[in-house]
């Protein structure tokens, strides 16, 4: 026996209330934003702690010798930096293990 139209439940097609609507994707997060300092003692306070960051970054690196105060990277720029060297340092373990793998085998090898 056919349903009435009474019965149907029309399906809901609206957006979950969490999803993202359409539209220009949001500015990146290293974008810059300027605000407006009400008061020139809090920029002299915000550069003093910012420069005593920097000597903390200088004395922490043996290499930075008679550089130039280096700007602070973004955290995720330093993790990924930390995951590129692990990869590469992953690399070279793997060569090296291969490599005395296989002159292990080729002193076995050598020897019968």
């Amino acid at each position: 026996m056919p349903k009435k139209s009474e019965d149907v439940i029309p399906e809901d097609t609206s957006p979950p209330e969490d999803a993202v609507s359409p539209g220009p994707p949001p500015p990146p997060i290293t974008e810059l934003v300027e605000e407006e300092q009400p008061d020139d003692q809090e920029v002299v306070a915000q550069q003093s702690v910012r420069a005593s960051e920097d000597v903390v970054v200088e004395a922490e690196s043996p290499e930075s010798g008679a550089q130039s105060p280096k700007k602070e990277k973004p955290e995720i720029v330093l993790l990924i930096e930390r995951l590129v060297g692990y990869r590469q340092k992953m690399i070279e373990d793997a060569r090296d293990e291969r490599d005395n793998y296989l002159k292990l085998h080729i002193r076995r090898l050598s020897l019968t």
